[in-house]
Formats: structure tokens, C-alpha cells, sequence
């Protein structure tokens, strides 16, 4: 079942990579992210 809204869901700024640096906000893909409707897009999915 997948919820629209998870408190254990990780922001993409979170996420815990191998790497020893964090990710940068300023990414392109972590700007994409954060316009994307996940919660619109999980609807499809009810």
C-alpha cells in the first residue's frame, strides 16, 4: 500500500550516501525534486 505522506520518508537532502559529503541544495536534480507533487502523483497509485 503506498501512503501520500510518510514520517519515515527522507528529504533527498537526508538521504545518507556513501559519500562523505553531503548533497548539495543547489543540485539541479535536488531542485527538481522539491517541484515535483509527489503526494498528486501517489494519489494514482490509491
Amino acid at each position: 500500500m503506498i501512503r501520500s505522506y510518510s514520517s519515515k520518508q527522507l528529504t533527498i537532502t537526508e538521504f545518507d550516501w556513501p559519500f562523505e559529503t553531503a548533497l548539495d541544495e543547489n543540485n539541479r536534480w535536488v531542485k527538481v525534486s522539491l517541484c515535483i507533487p509527489w503526494d498528486e502523483l501517489a494519489e494514482g497509485y490509491y
